[in-house]
C-alpha cells in the first residue's frame, strides 16, 4: 500500500510539473534590426546557454549566474550564413530554438523544442532509468 501510494504521488507531482511548463513561453523575439532578445524564464544557477552551428561547434556558451527570469540580446548578424541553434539545458530539459542566418538576414523559427533529458536514480538494488516524452 505504502509504495501505491508513493507512486500516486509521484504521478501527480509529475502532472503537475508537466502543466506548470507547459503554459510557459521561454522565448521572445524583440523587434529591432541588429539585436534580438531572448527572455528565459525560470532558469537557475548553473545551467547553460550555448549558440551551435549545423556542425555542433559552440561559438557562444555562457553559464546562467542567477536564479529567475533572464534576458539576453545577440547579435547574429555577425555569424556565418547557415543554421544555428539557441539552445538552454536546464536540469532535466533542453529548450532549443532553430536560427538561420543567410545574406545578413536573422530567421528565427517561431516553435521551439524541448529535449527531456533522461533522469538516473538508483533504488534499493535497481537502477531506475526514466526519461519523459511530450
Amino acid at each position: 500500500m505504502k509504495v501505491f501510494k508513493k507512486v500516486i504521488l509521484i504521478v501527480i507531482f509529475m502532472l503537475a510539473t508537466l502543466a506548470n511548463y507547459a503554459n510557459k513561453n521561454n522565448f521572445y523575439n524583440a523587434k529591432n534590426s541588429d539585436n534580438i532578445t531572448f527572455v528565459f524564464k525560470g532558469t537557475k544557477k548553473g545551467h547553460q546557454l550555448k549558440v551551435k552551428d549545423q556542425n555542433g561547434e559552440v561559438p557562444y556558451s555562457e553559464e546562467i549566474k542567477r536564479k529567475g527570469n533572464i534576458t539576453k540580446s545577440f547579435n547574429f548578424n555577425n555569424l556565418k550564413d547557415g543554421n544555428y541553434t539557441l539552445e538552454l539545458e536546464k536540469d532535466f530539459e533542453i529548450i532549443v530554438k532553430s536560427i538561420k542566418v543567410e545574406r545578413n538576414k536573422v530567421v528565427i523559427e517561431k516553435a521551439e523544442n524541448i529535449i527531456f533529458k533522461p533522469v538516473i536514480r538508483l533504488e534499493s538494488d535497481k537502477l531506475m532509468i526514466s526519461k519523459n516524452y511530450i
